[in-house]
């Protein structure tokens, strides 16, 4: 039911501090640590290549690989592929904040594949995302709560907020939409300064910009 690959690495994710109208936005230590505290019996953890082809890893509703080391990402245990696989036959994939920034790429590759996310970024990307197509978190007890809320839900209301996690991509995030918007904007009376996502330091220099 739920899938998250990701690094734990605490010197730099537990740094991670945001605070919003909800208040501090969890980082992802410790949205991890209590959700392996609170579904321990529930999670199958990916810790070699080896675990892919365990008949154990059906039987569990939640699967984490999880990095605690600095790796570079060619020696992650899980390839490109691989863990794009897993996202994509997964109905809700965890999104937690990176290592500075709220918005992980986690979140946009998830709504790619048609996993609905289970996110505390859910008014960070435009559109926001809604509650057809995302389990919204900002705290620990609501985190826990979408938890049981995404185990419990039955299949067939599963299946259209997948339905719907697609449509919101094609329409919103997909490559094709971006060009159209991208080239309408140039065509605009509009100043066309560009700005690339760099990270935290976009958020610096867009700050400097306006």
């Amino acid at each position: 039911r739920i899938f998250f690959s990701g690094g734990i690495y605490k010197n730099v994710y537990s740094k991670f501090n945001w605070h919003e109208k909800n208040g501090r936005l969890l980082n992802r230590n410790e949205i991890l640590d209590l959700v392996l505290k609170e579904f321990k019996n529930e999670i199958f953890l990916i810790k070699s290549k080896s675990d892919l082809k365990d008949n154990k890893i059906f039987k569990k509703k939640i699967i984490f690989c999880l990095h605690d080391k600095m790796l570079s990402k060619k020696k992650y245990l899980l390839n490109f592929k691989e863990n794009y696989e897993l996202q994509s036959n997964s109905a809700f994939t965890l999104n937690c904040p990176g290592v500075v920034m709220p918005v992980c790429h986690h979140l946009i590759e998830g709504i790619k594949l048609g996993s609905i996310p289970i996110t505390p970024s859910y008014n960070l990307i435009y559109p926001h995302l809604n509650n057809k197509i995302a389990l919204k978190y900002h705290d620990k007890q609501s985190l826990i709560q979408k938890f049981y809320q995404a185990l419990k839900m039955k299949d067939d209301e599963v299946e259209e907020k997948r339905r719907q996690v697609k449509f919101f991509y094609e329409k919103n995030l997909s490559p094709e939409v971006f060009k159209k918007k991208f080239i309408l904007n140039l065509q605009s009376r509009y100043p066309k300064d560009i700005l690339a996502c760099n990270d935290h330091e976009s958020v610096i220099k867009y700050k400097k910009f306006k």
